[in-house]
Order: C-alpha cells, then structure tokens, then sequence
C-alpha cells in the first residue's frame, strides 16, 4: 500500500491553513505526514523548548533567558564578578583587582563563566576575595605567667609578617591568660603497675598497702592466675584499683601471629569481664614485646598498648634498697612503674611498696590508675587565648576518659582532647595518621599544612584562618592550639581534610571516626554527606549524625 504525503508550507502572516475536516493556526514551516495532531504536537514542542529557564540562586528561584551562561546569569541577577584586591600585610589596598577572582559554581562543581545554564540548575557565586601581598613571616611562641596561677598550658603566640611588595609590618599577638589558680592545680601523678599476678600472699601485701594509703594501682593479670584467684581480682576492684591483660599463660606476643594474639585477649577477656563488672582498656604484652603487628592487633580489639617508663628490674631480687631507690629516684609526674606482684617470690616487691608509697605521698603524688593518669592529663591548667581580632577563646578539658577509635581502631592519643567554646579538639597525631591524611609541620610560622581526601588546607597556631591550596581563605570558629607542648586541631577542620564522618557515643564515651574508606568498606555509602546535621549545646550534638 503506497501512502501519499501532502506538502503543507505555511502561507504568509496571518493568513490560515485549510484542511477539509479543520483550520489550524500556524507556528512554523512543516512537514506534515499524518495531519493537524502532529501539527499541535510540534507547536507544544516548540513551546517548551522555548520556555525560559528556571534555576535557584542562593535558596531562590530566578526566572532567566534560555541558553544563558553562568556569568550572564550572574549579572541579571545582580552578583557581582569582581575580583577582590590586593591587600598588604595591613588590610590596605595595594593595586584594586588584583586579588582572587569569583567562583561561579553550578551544582556544587566550579564552572567557568561561559557555561551553559540548564533548566533546574543551582548557582552559587563565591565573591571576589582579597589576595595578600607576598611577605615573609615569623611566629614564635610565649608562654604567659602571672602571680597566684598555674602556667596555662596553652601557649601564646606572637606572629610577624612583613609585606615584600609594601615593605611594611605587622605584628599579631595571641595573648594567654593564666585561669587555674595555683591552688586548684591537681597534684602530681604516678602509675603503679604490676604484672604476672594475682599471686596469693605478694598481691594481698600490696593491696594492703595501697589501702592503707588511700593509693591506687594498675594489676595486669594472667588469665589463667585470675581464674584460679578471682577473689583477689574482686578486692583490687573493691578498693578502686584497675584490671588489665597480660596474655593467657605470658607467650610472647610477637610469636603468635594475629590470629593467635586476638585469641588470647578473647580469652582473658572472657574470664576477667566478669569479675571486674565492665570491659578491659588496657594491655600489656607478656615481656614488653611487641611490634608494629602486635600493637596493630592490641589496637583494633578495642584495646590500649601500655608499657612504662620506669623499670624497677624487681623480677631480678635486686633487694628491697635497690626497688625502692630505682621507683623515688626516677618518680616524676605523669610515670609509669613496672613492678611485678606474681611469677615467683615477690616478697622483696611487696616490701619495697610499703616503703615508697608513703614517702611519694609525702612528695605530693597521687598514685592513681592508668585511666585516671590518662584522663587527668587533660585538665592541669586551661587557660584563656585571646586572639589579635580581640575574640577570646576559653580552653578547658574536654569529656574525662574520651576515647577516639577510627574505622574501628583506638587511637594512642599523646594528650586528653580539649574544648573551646563547645567545639572538640584532638591531637593531630595520630588521628590524621589513622584517618589517611599526611601532615608537614612548618617550624617559622608554626603552621601544618594537611593533605587528605577531603582538602588540601593550612593551619596556624592560634589563628582562625584556614588557607587552600589555591590560596584562598576561610575561618574556623576556634583556632588550633598548642596545648601541653601537643598541636591539637578543631574536629571539623580533621572532618574536612579527611573527608571522614563523627559519631559520639555518649554511653561508652567513644568518639568515632569513620574514613571515607572505611564508609565504602562498611557499606555506609553516602553517610558522609553533611557532617553537621544536628546542632546543639555541645560537640557532642554537633557531630552526632542522625541515623
């Protein structure tokens, strides 16, 4: 069957179409093969095709031409596209324009001016910044003292900056104000720790001790003592005394593997939760050996590798004299004392206690548990830093006994995290390690700059300003400190260049951070989209996400 097709040209303006069964207005010249439908069909077609464009621009919706471009679009709507200036080292104009230009970003990407718009895009523009003329900077550190108050832990920061292309200088101060008045300063801390125990008569001896002097230790036991004597673990716990793990039988760790390691602390922590009423923290491998391996397992069992700093060689019988003297002669704040309760005669140990505990009591320690040595850490002295703005920070500890775990694995942190003004800060080292961000730590001007997933950024000590690789900048609401002689960084600055995701656990006390690597390998796809969702009082709202 042959078709016939009519040839239909539009006549002049205003003229019309006949049809025998229709009269049609015309649009435009076409082909018309199966009649007046498909007619209609084209012109409704052409219409939307022609219809103008509708994008939102800063949370409103604008009607603009259709194939318009970004900058076109930005100029009808009444964004400018300015650059900024080029300022010196005193926010003074140097040469107008200068500086960096604005971005024009569709759908969150950065697009150049001449790109195309679509219908239902997003436009954002980034004005103009300001660009600082090349100069040469120096930052040193002071640290503030003032009559009645502890030294402040934060130290203070003077930062000089002298402009190449002007020739001036400048010079910030972030001052430090003392807080913590010398009689509130906690008294020096000291660990006791034992280890091959429970045995029946040394560890009695010195549980007897330390009650008698209101003192506390750390015992790490063997699971097969503990199960044999597990009314010596009850009485430590009794008397405020910590439980950790010393293996199983005291295999060495190094020598078996992994898997076995994992084992072993299964094991000890099967027989041991239940008689000291909540989970282990700590471990100490069976003749302080280990790697990088064996930490790694310790690590990622939720566990915490400790060793010591003072070795009192007990397990030798060097004699009573010899213990004592090597624990009084070495004492600091903040040690750790390798003692050992079990393994054999210990009743040269158990004597040597009696007499240093009191005489360290006399020198104004406290002999506390490993948690408690940790946590306290933390709050020895605070203190206020102003900053060159005027803006007044003031720093204290954060939650005691907050623990961070990144994608499942404890992080050994040198210093107890700290707050300003309700936002949490961690130690840059290992946090940023754990979460795949390399560091490089500028000495002269006392700035790190980081490389990781999410961002390239630069960061000072004590300032608000956060610099791109590009060069631009931004504020953070608190600035990274010095604190305890440990760089600590705000969350959301190691939320940023890491790319990870926060969640605190108020129960357990746990502050985990999870990479976007370990959001891929746990199956979380898209949980790091908005990092902030809730806002509250404290940090702990603030990087809670809702899920």
């Amino acid at each position: 069957m042959v078709t016939r097709l009519r040839t239909v040209f539009f006549p002049r303006e205003g003229e019309y179409l006949r049809f025998p069964d229709a009269t049609v207005t015309p649009s435009c010249p076409v082909l018309l093969a199966w009649g007046p439908p498909v007619a209609l069909l084209l012109a409704l077609v052409l219409a939307l095709w022609l219809r103008p464009l509708t994008v939102v621009v800063e949370g409103q919706r604008h009607t603009l031409p259709r194939r318009v471009t970004a900058g076109q679009a930005a100029e009808l709507i009444g964004l400018s596209l300015q650059p900024g200036d080029l300022v010196d080292v005193r926010g003074l104009v140097l040469r107008p324009g200068a500086g960096y230009a604005a971005v024009l970003l569709r759908n969150g990407e950065r697009v150049p001016a001449d790109t195309r718009l679509r219908r239902g895009d997003v436009l954002a523009v980034i004005p103009g910044q300001p660009r600082l003329e090349p100069h040469h900077e120096h930052t040193r550190l002071e640290h503030a003292y003032a009559p009645g108050y502890a030294t402040a832990a934060v130290a203070g920061t003077r930062r000089t900056l002298e402009g190449q292309l002007s020739g001036r200088q400048v010079v910030q101060v972030a001052a430090v104000e003392p807080t913590v008045p010398l009689r509130d300063v906690p008294r020096k801390r000291l660990a006791l720790t034992f280890d091959d125990g429970p045995w029946p008569e040394t560890t009695a001896q010195i549980l007897a001790t330390l009650k008698q002097h209101d003192a506390r230790a750390t015992f790490f036991v063997l699971g097969r003592q503990a199960s044999a004597r597990s009314e010596l673990i009850r009485r430590a716990v009794a008397q405020g005394c910590e439980i950790g793990i010393h293996s199983w039988a005291h295999t060495a760790y190094t020598r078996l593997g992994s898997g076995g390691v994992r084992r072993d602390l299964q094991r000890c922590e099967a027989v041991l939760r239940p008689l000291v009423g909540r989970p282990l923290r700590y471990v100490r491998p069976p003749y302080g050996a280990t790697n990088s391996a064996v930490a790694s397992t310790i690590q990622k069992a939720g566990y915490r590798q400790v060793l010591w700093s003072i070795d009192t060689h007990d397990w030798r019988r060097p004699g009573v004299n010899a213990i004592a003297y090597r624990i009084l002669s070495q004492a600091r704040d903040g040690a750790i004392v390798l003692c050992h309760d079990g393994g054999g005669y210990r009743s040269g140990t158990a004597q040597a206690i009696a007499k240093v505990v009191p005489q360290l009591k006399a020198r104004g320690y406290d002999l506390v548990t490993l948690t408690e040595l940790y946590a306290g850490k933390t709050g020895a002295t605070g203190g206020a830093v102003t900053l060159a703005t005027g803006q007044r920070f003031r720093v204290q500890p954060s939650v005691p006994g907050l623990a961070v775990m990144v994608d499942e694995v404890l992080a050994e942190l040198p210093e107890a995290p700290v707050e300003i003004d309700d936002h949490l800060l961690l130690p840059v080292k290992p946090v940023l390690e754990l979460l795949g961000v390399q560091t490089r730590w500028e000495a002269e001007k006392l700035a790190l700059r980081l490389h990781g997933p999410g961002a390239q950024l630069t960061v000072r000590v004590n300032s608000t300003v956060v610099e791109g690789t590009d060069g631009r900048t931004h504020d953070t609401p608190v600035p990274p400190i010095l604190y305890n002689g440990t760089l600590m960084v705000p969350l959301p600055l190691i939320l940023e260049a890491s790319g990870a995701t926060a969640r605190y656990d108020r129960d357990t006390r746990v502050l985990r951070l999870i990479s976007p690597a370990g959001l891929l390998r746990d199956g979380h796809v898209g949980w790091s989209e908005g990092r902030f969702w809730l806002e509250g009082q404290s940090w702990t709202m603030r990087y809670a996400p809702a899920w």
